[in-house]
């Protein structure tokens, strides 16, 4: 259980700091504080901490005002234009909602505003382009009506970050962007902007972040892109782009740890990377990327953590010097929807040591079920040609919550720690000549990363079956996939036919839905 905020603190006129984050602070914040005269610095953020904003009064010297991921909630009162002093203003991840108040273009003095994954609606206040300066604007994950992207940040020409991801932006990524010389972090993911890339985003060279996934922009991915040194991470999957692709242009960038180019329309060519001096990625995601083999040069990488090759052409078995690839990083792997045949040499135990996710389903894979190791929690390895016993070490593995053998050619017993009923396992599926149950558990706890949006996606993507889940409804992300599906609430279904099927349960599940609301 944890502390409250003491009421005695709104009593202290003479304070002038106040930071209690990261403090496993609950209950009720005493709003007297707020108003304290003298108070210059008030830090909250990290606690749960319930409340609403008060009115703020007139020759307040707060500076910093920072209250993101708490449980506030409600407007942001006009009043806080009175806060003439204020510098730094967060309120991120929290349930604050409304309309922002136009009143927020009165804090001149505002170097940063941050106002992201909140419930705000209406329209976003053509006042915040009095701010000049800013350098740090975050408006997305909000509920802002449908429009285009405000021309207000053109004018805030000392940004050097912007996050308007999923704030229903539509239209091109306007020129007034081309301002914005010091940006070093552009993020405009999840929305609806078309057009193609503008040539002038070439000239933002000090972009280290650049974000526009989750769009519907077209045309081809220029080369020019490899004049932008200074990028770490670069995000362009989930768009409509065409085209033929050198991966080698994205070799140049030195500083480059995360690229994805999943799910569009490209083909991806990987022959002529030369192996001096390439950037050391932590995530390379090249889902539907019309790949053939596996690239050389990941032999060179040793510091992967997210490696996503789904729906490609790879053919083959799963070569033995894939294994040493990051052995000691890999958290993510997804070769689902490939060709795979087996392994070059069949490992007992999957090398990858902090695997937390991997997908091998939907392959042709023969030979022994591999198992995972001891840290991973979603294994999926259905819809393949394995054949043989489930290894009874996978009993070895307590973080397992998600387990899919289906549609293979297994055979045996179950073993013991899969039929039991644990709080752990949450969800296997089994076919075959294979003796057991399967299990639905009362509840899902499934392997969230909240912070890592890109995993959310893709266990969101599993539970929620393709028939189940429009391509719109896939770009809006994991806060919008979220939902358990309807088929995981059948809290009392215990079946032991083997053959029975996902569609079947599907039907079960509907039927008894019909018959509790008739």
């Amino acid at each position: 259980m944890g502390t409250t905020v003491p009421d005695m603190l709104q009593n202290m006129t003479s304070l002038t700091a106040l930071s209690i984050s990261w403090c496993g602070l609950v209950g009720e914040f005493p709003r007297g504080i707020f108003n304290l005269p003298n108070l210059r610095v008030l830090e909250a953020a990290m606690n749960k901490l319930n409340g609403t904003l008060p009115e703020f009064h007139s020759g307040s010297h707060l500076e910093v005002l920072i209250f993101g991921l708490t449980s506030f909630r409600g407007n942001i009162p006009d009043s806080i234009g009175r806060l003439q002093s204020l510098q730094h203003l967060d309120l991120s991840l929290s349930n604050y909602s409304g309309a922002l108040p136009p009143s927020l273009g009165n804090l001149t003095r505002l170097t940063k505003l941050e106002l992201r994954m909140n419930k705000f609606s209406g329209q976003v206040p053509s006042s915040l382009a009095n701010l000049s300066q800013l350098t740090r604007l975050g408006l997305g994950d909000n509920n802002f009506d449908a429009g285009t992207l405000p021309l207000l940040p053109g004018k805030l020409q000392k940004l050097t970050s912007l996050f308007f991801s999923d704030m229903n932006l539509v239209g091109e990524i306007p020129m007034s962007l081309a301002n914005l010389t010091q940006l070093s972090s552009l993020v405009l993911g999840g929305n609806n902007i078309v057009g193609k890339i503008p040539s002038f985003l070439m000239n933002l060279t000090q972009l280290h972040t650049l974000d526009i996934s989750l769009n519907q922009l077209h045309g081809t991915i220029p080369s020019s892109i490899s004049q932008l040194k200074n990028l770490e991470y670069l995000y362009l999957n989930s768009n409509s782009f065409t085209g033929i692709v050198e991966l080698e242009i994205f070799m140049s960038l030195k500083n480059l740890v995360s690229l994805h180019l999943s799910r569009n329309k490209l083909t991806v060519l990987t022959k002529n990377i030369t192996n001096s001096t390439l950037p050391k990625f932590h995530m390379l995601g090249l889902e539907t990327c019309d790949l053939t083999e596996f690239p050389d040069f990941l032999r060179l990488q040793d510091e992967l953590e997210m490696l996503l090759f789904a729906k490609n052409k790879i053919r083959g078995p799963i070569p033995t010097w894939l294994w040493n690839t990051s052995k000691e990083t890999l958290v993510v792997v997804d070769f689902g929807h490939n060709f795979l045949t087996g392994f070059e040499q069949n490992p007992v135990v999957i090398p990858w040591r902090n695997l937390k996710y991997v997908d091998l389903s939907s392959n042709k894979l023969q030979g022994s079920l591999p198992t995972p190791p001891p840290n991973t929690g979603i294994y999926k390895v259905n819809s393949n040609l394995l054949t043989g016993e489930i290894p009874p070490s996978i009993c070895h593995n307590n973080s397992l919550r998600m387990l899919d053998l289906s549609d293979n050619n297994l055979n045996g017993t179950i073993p013991p720690c899969l039929t039991t009923s644990s709080d752990d396992l949450r969800w296997y599926f089994l076919d075959g000549d294979i003796h057991g149950v399967w299990k639905w558990a009362d509840r899902w706890v499934g392997y969230w990363d909240h912070f890592d949006p890109e995993v959310s996606r893709m266990v969101c993507r599993d539970l929620w079956k393709e028939e189940e889940n429009s391509e719109e409804a896939e770009k809006k992300g994991a806060k919008e996939l979220s939902i358990v599906p309807p088929i995981l609430e059948c809290s009392a279904l215990r079946v032991l036919d083997k053959s029975f099927s996902v569609d079947q349960a599907k039907a079960v599940h509907r039927e008894r839905v019909t018959s509790s609301t008739s």
